[in-house]
């Protein structure tokens, strides 16, 4: 599996998630006026269990996600009023992935789960700056690999 195809997964389960408009597998060029709040999912780094798994042609991934929340844009509103959007989401988005240890079926995820979250922060994107969360997501699945010819 690729790291799209697991980028792709998360923006359609975010999607379903109650009061997201919108979620993008991919970095769009700029996020949409009337879209939020909407996720950006963004590959981190990735680790390798080489441990052999009964396959001498598979190893394990485990790969952390970073799944960015776009609330609103900063500065709009009133005090407080762009924190207390982000809140709700806490609570909503943990529990959503711990109910999807397999990231909803996807073929060869051994297991999912959230990592935590940065808490309200302002995060910025394409020059504009926004208020939102960003949550981690530990993603570990079996990977085929192909050995050279040679050894």
């Amino acid at each position: 599996m690729s790291v799209a195809t697991v980028k792709a997964q998360l923006a359609l389960l975010q999607a379903s998630i109650t009061g997201i408009t919108s979620a993008f597998a991919q970095a769009p060029i700029s996020l949409p006026e009337n879209g939020f709040p909407c996720f950006v999912n963004l590959a981190r780094a990735a680790s390798i269990d080489s441990t052999p798994l009964g396959h001498a042609d598979r190893v394990v991934e485990g790969r952390e996600y970073l799944m960015r929340l776009y609330v609103a844009p900063l500065l709009e509103g009133t005090d407080a009023e762009a924190e207390g959007k982000c809140e709700p989401f806490f609570p909503l988005v943990r529990d959503f992935f711990l109910a999807r240890p397999s990231l909803g079926g996807l073929t060869y995820v051994q297991r999912a789960w959230p990592l935590g979250d940065s808490g309200v922060v302002p995060l910025r994107y394409a020059m504009n700056s926004y208020i939102g969360i960003e949550f981690r997501l530990q993603v570990w699945e079996y990977v085929d690999i192909s050995y050279a010819a040679t050894e």
